[in-house]
């Protein structure tokens, strides 16, 4: 069985980082998924939507927003069912990790990016 993987950002459209991570990892051991959180819809959605990777995309504006954006991410955990949960960038980690604990009942990984900048 594979481990499933769901990788979530925000606010970002083009990145040749993120999509070495989709290329990098064994299709073999992953099954990998990725949520996108921002004012639109990304470039990256399409580029991985057509290479067959699950895809959502949950607009996310400002504060607000951020209990209607955290339960869209709950609904994407209960659906995709993730053993390990990746989060990037301020508001990804932000939603996600919060989704993440509140949907996880047994082993999950959660996982956050650098949230701190060099100075």
């Amino acid at each position: 069985m594979k481990t499933r993987v769901c990788h979530v950002f925000s606010d970002v459209d083009q990145s040749h980082l993120i999509k070495s991570i989709g290329e990098v990892m064994d299709k073999e051991r992953y099954d990998i998924g990725f949520v996108f959180l921002g004012t639109f819809r990304p470039k990256l959605y399409d580029f991985f939507s057509e290479r067959g990777y699950s895809v959502k995309f949950i607009e996310f504006c400002n504060k607000k927003e951020l209990p209607k954006a955290i339960y869209q991410m709950i609904r994407v955990m209960r659906e995709w069912r993730p053993d390990i949960v990746h989060t990037h960038l301020l508001e990804g980690s932000f939603v996600g990790l919060i989704a993440a604990a509140s949907w996880c009942r047994g082993t999950c990984i959660l996982s956050a990016w650098r949230l701190v900048r060099s100075v």
